[in-house]
């Protein structure tokens, strides 16, 4: 969602993919694809405040989760752990969630 239909995201997106004639002409066929299967979901329905404020309390969830620890289920890295950390770190990676993470990425 904020990398394709949040409209900072969306213009980062346009100019990655403007840096070769391929990409160029690619752009618009992704674009369509990906907010098509962001209304299929349900994200892409929602208001930016909506998908922000559920993407604050995913964070906080997360939070809770890990208080106390260093992992989700135990003393090591399980799958989840890493299922979680690849999805902050694409989430960092959007303009305007960058600041949201306060470090959750670490």
């Amino acid at each position: 969602y904020f990398h394709w239909q949040e409209p900072q995201g969306r213009e980062r997106a346009r100019r990655f993919f403007a840096k070769t004639l391929l990409g160029r002409v690619a752009f618009p066929f992704y674009l369509s694809r990906v907010l098509s299967q962001l209304r299929g979901h349900g994200t892409g329905r929602k208001s930016i405040a909506q998908v922000r404020a559920d993407l604050d309390h995913n964070l906080a969830a997360i939070e809770a989760l890990l208080e106390g620890r260093q992992y989700l289920l135990g003393d090591g890295p399980w799958l989840c752990d890493l299922a979680v950390a690849s999805q902050l770190r694409y989430l960092s990676l959007a303009a305007s969630t960058r600041n949201a993470l306060d470090g959750a990425t670490r």
